[in-house]
């Protein structure tokens, strides 16, 4: 069984990384349409620190809103992120599908992935390599459970810093 859903699984991590990075799809579209109606849940890995100007940094989102704490839903996270950076991606530098790791056996695939992002305030870009972890899949690996991202926290915290005028 868990070989059979293989194939599914990475097509629907590759669906969602594709929809993800060019924002195709709107953050209400990719959850309802990738993640497990039961408890999604997205953790962006980082220090705790880094939440002072990356407030998506270092903490787990859980659930939808109307379901959840206000300002700890998966719809938080995509707002937070929205909110403080601009993910531009170039179609050459789109994770082919035969790119993804998959485990079916463990339930999880890995996706790397590349960037420009931008702070949303400081207009600071910088160009970022990040690994995306989506797991918890659902028997016919057409849904998943939790998406975690580990990311350059610290290139992202010094575009969030204003330079000051010499």
């Amino acid at each position: 069984m868990t070989a059979a859903r293989a194939p599914a699984m990475r097509s629907t991590a590759h669906h969602f990384t594709l929809a993800f990075l060019t924002g195709a799809s709107s953050p209400p579209e990719l959850l309802s349409r990738f993640f497990s109606a039961h408890d999604p849940r997205i953790i962006e890995h980082g220090p705790p620190w880094a939440a002072e100007r990356l407030p998506f940094v270092g903490r787990e989102f859980r659930g939808r809103n109307g379901k959840g704490k206000s300002g700890e839903t998966c719809d938080d996270y995509f707002d937070l992120l929205g909110e403080n950076l601009a993910l531009e991606v170039q179609d050459s530098e789109l994770p082919a599908a035969n790119g993804l790791a998959v485990d079916a056996d463990v339930g999880v695939v890995l996706v790397r992935c590349r960037a420009w992002l931008a702070h949303a305030h400081t207009e600071r870009r910088w160009e970022e390599r990040f690994v995306m972890v989506l797991s918890e899949f659902d028997e016919r690996g057409a849904t998943f459970g939790l998406l975690e991202i580990w990311a350059d926290n610290l290139s992202a915290w010094e575009a969030a810093t204003e330079r000051k005028s010499p």
